[in-house]
């Protein structure tokens, strides 16, 4: 594992508060750390997207379309990583269109399963025909 870890070019992970320092910039000190750590490199988990999108709606009253907005600039930071980019952007691209983006993340991230199953009649709708992996409604 060492070795692997040698092979190619590690960056750290970052908490939620980095991405929300970096786009409420809220506070001046944290903001200019925050721009940094992300311009130089940063991996972003996907529970932390998750946890930022939930933070910039409820503490930051942010509408869907501003926070795919918010998130759709970081993951355009040359030094950012996701896991799936393709399927995270392509979460955000539903989620400005108003579809719940952990919606959207959970069914990017099953693309490789028969199908995503879901007693949520909306789920199907706001994935639209380019859903990555089909979208069973369950009665």
């Amino acid at each position: 594992m060492g070795e692997e870890r040698h092979a190619r070019r590690l960056v750290r992970a970052v908490d939620t508060n980095v991405l929300v320092r970096f786009i409420a910039r809220d506070d001046p000190g944290q903001t200019v750390v925050a721009e940094q750590m992300l311009v130089g490199g940063a991996f972003i988990p996907l529970t932390v997207l998750l946890e930022t999108a939930s933070v910039l709606r409820s503490n930051y009253q942010c509408s869907p379309g501003d926070v795919a907005a918010a998130l759709s600039v970081i993951l355009a930071l040359p030094g950012v990583v996701v896991p799936e980019p393709e399927m995270v952007r392509w979460a955000i691209g539903r989620s400005a269109k108003g579809a719940q983006i952990a919606d959207m993340i959970h069914i990017a991230t099953s693309r490789h399963q028969a199908a995503f199953a879901t007693f949520d009649h909306g789920v199907a709708r706001a994935a639209g025909p380019d859903s990555p992996v089909p979208v069973e409604t369950l009665r």
